[in-house]
């Protein structure tokens, strides 16, 4: 559901929104479960990926003024690899502003990742990966990045930000042939 700038999805029901664009070479789809939302599962293959964003790449989010809420869970915390957030691309996210759900990347713990025109950088919150569903605020400021996790200020950057509108973007990815599987229950984003 969309209200000029503002975005609200439960992923419930049978099949994926028209509006959502899948783009994988493993599997997207709804959970058969209660509140299960929308199943990102990366396949065996090395490389593969599962990967949720706007169709048409409508970018309505503002770089200098945006909110996005997001619930998830993942199906493990070890070989694995999910960045969701806001981004203005499909794929090589020079603009963005991400949570990072992997043991890779800063030690695995949760992180906020911000890219301004392709420089990358990363901050570590305190907070462990795990398997359970947790609520993420990502915040995106004129001169600031704020990462919440479940109410509390987790991480805060303020260079390498967005300089782009963005739209939602969840993507499953390891360059292994791990296999595991991220679940998203609700989204909602709005300009500030």
């Amino acid at each position: 559901m969309a209200y000029k700038q503002h975005f609200i999805e439960w992923f419930s029901g049978k099949g994926v929104p028209s509006y959502w664009d899948v783009s994988t070479n493993s599997t997207v789809a709804m959970t058969d479960e209660v509140d299960g939302g929308i199943k990102l599962t990366k396949s065996t293959a090395n490389g593969s990926w599962a990967t949720l964003s706007f169709s048409n790449y409508k970018r309505p989010f503002s770089n200098t003024g945006c909110v996005m809420h997001q619930v998830f869970k993942a199906s493990t915390t070890s070989g694995t690899s999910c960045n969701t957030g806001l981004s203005d691309s499909k794929g090589s996210q020079t603009n963005c502003m991400l949570v990072y759900h992997s043991d890779s990347i800063e030690s695995g713990y949760y992180t906020l990742t911000t890219a301004g025109n392709a420089a990358v950088s990363h901050t570590a919150t305190t907070t462990a990966i795990d398997t359970n569903w947790h609520h993420h605020k990502l915040e995106q400021k004129s001169a600031s990045a704020e990462y919440s996790i479940e109410g509390v200020l987790s991480a805060t950057r303020d260079s390498n930000l967005s300089q782009s509108k963005m739209m939602p973007h969840m993507e499953a990815y390891e360059p292994t042939t791990n296999t595991f599987s991220y679940q998203f229950r609700f989204v909602e984003i709005y300009n500030t």
